[in-house]
């Protein structure tokens, strides 16, 4: 078996890739399939060789890129607890949660003191956030101490480089992508979202977390330029401006990390659809209102009635609590009538505190996500793009 071991690890990314199949017809209405039942591992990992022996091994490795290599998530360690004897299958474990231990995949165990020395094991169940089990019996004794990673069987791509930093000291980036060779016996359930973090509005999850700036938006607009042999002619199809939104988050904690994955894999990478703001002042509010408002004046609008009424909007006080509400019209082009009252009120000196933005309906536009961790396991650096629908 082809192991690469953590100690020559020095940083590590992890995707979850979904594939999604979509439709679109001349007006930009979708119909989109999911390809895939359950997201696809792949890892990038930053590997330094120091030593003569793991420059050695470096040389095997080259020689055998076209063979199955398996990696260990480091960013998803935890540690024996209690001495798992030999002969026996439960494998009591500092922490499993927010991490890539399931049943019917596999996990490693490691000697921190030697870390050559390793067992690897296939988890029949996860049965509490501190206890697994093993399908089969442990073949070594090991202490209260011991590392355990998630451990996954991955091909890594044809054509692999290395970077000669110093005479002793060699590096390569190793991307790796689970490997499917032999049927999988585990099962796959969409993960729950976390509705403190990703609320309902309107049947749908809305994803509020502001991403650092600056914020990207691209828009696409097709057409066609007829031009043959004399006056030119704009001639388009589409009633829609595409709208294509690029965020960029820093997640701290392992629990928010692992909710971000988890609403990604349960909308199925660009399949599912969900709400989110522009984070922009789409809508100026100039004068302050009573909780019970329902009409807002607005700064001048720039669109007509029939552009505006129906877009929802998120509007977040200066006390940072918010509302979603609908514009179900516009009776001048500086005011606008939402759905229900807004529930709080505002005096106009502190109108510049608040932000009202567009809140579409949207989906993502990849179909994997990439965590980059930064610190540890309690940082990481993660890329979105939304389209709107």
């Amino acid at each position: 078996m082809n192991v690469y071991f953590t100690p020559s690890i020095q940083n590590q990314s992890l995707e979850h890739i979904w594939k999604t199949n979509i439709q679109e017809n001349i007006q930009g209405m979708e119909k989109r399939t999911a390809l895939f039942t359950w997201p696809r591992v792949r890892l990038e990992s930053t590997v330094q060789l120091i030593t003569k022996k793991e420059q050695r091994i470096f040389r095997t490795y080259t020689e055998n890129i076209h063979n199955i290599w398996y990696f260990p998530i480091i960013f998803n360690r935890t540690i024996l607890t209690e001495i798992a004897d030999a002969g026996q299958k439960i494998i009591m474990v500092e922490e499993t949660l927010y991490r890539h231990f399931y049943n019917g995949r596999l996990c490693i165990l490691i000697n921190p003191a030697d870390r050559e020395i390793y067992e690897i094991v296939e988890i029949s169940s996860v049965d509490s956030s501190t206890k697994i089990t093993a399908k089969d019996n442990l073949t070594n004794t090991w202490p209260a101490g011991t590392l355990i990673y998630p451990f996954y069987p991955t091909h890594i791509k044809p054509a692999q480089s290395r970077t000669i930093k110093q005479l002793n000291l060699l590096e390569t980036s190793i991307v790796a992508e689970e490997s499917f060779e032999t049927v999988h016996s585990f099962s796959y359930t969409l993960p729950g979202i976390d509705v403190d973090i990703f609320p309902e509005y309107n049947s749908l999850h809305s994803f509020l977390i502001r991403p650092l700036p600056p914020i990207e938006e691209e828009f696409q607009h097709p057409y066609s330029l007829l031009n043959f042999l004399g006056k030119q002619t704009v001639f388009s199809n589409y009633e829609n401006t595409r709208n294509t939104m690029r965020r960029n988050f820093l997640i701290t904690t392992r629990k928010n990390i692992q909710a971000v994955l988890d609403f990604f894999d349960a909308q199925k990478g660009r399949l599912g659809a969900f709400y989110t703001p522009t984070w922009l002042k789409d809508i100026i509010i100039t004068e302050g209102f009573s909780a019970d408002a329902t009409i807002l004046t607005v700064q001048e609008l720039y669109m007509t009635e029939s552009e505006i009424t129906g877009k929802h909007l998120y509007i977040q006080f200066p006390d940072k609590t918010y509302v979603c509400r609908e514009i179900i019209g516009a009776p001048s082009q500086t005011s606008i009538i939402i759905d229900s009252a807004i529930g709080t009120a505002v005096d106009t000196e502190n109108l510049n505190d608040m932000l009202c933005s567009f809140f579409p309906e949207v989906r993502f536009n990849q179909d994997n996500i990439k965590l980059i961790y930064l610190y540890k396991s309690s940082l990481a650096k993660i890329d979105l793009n939304f389209k709107t629908l």
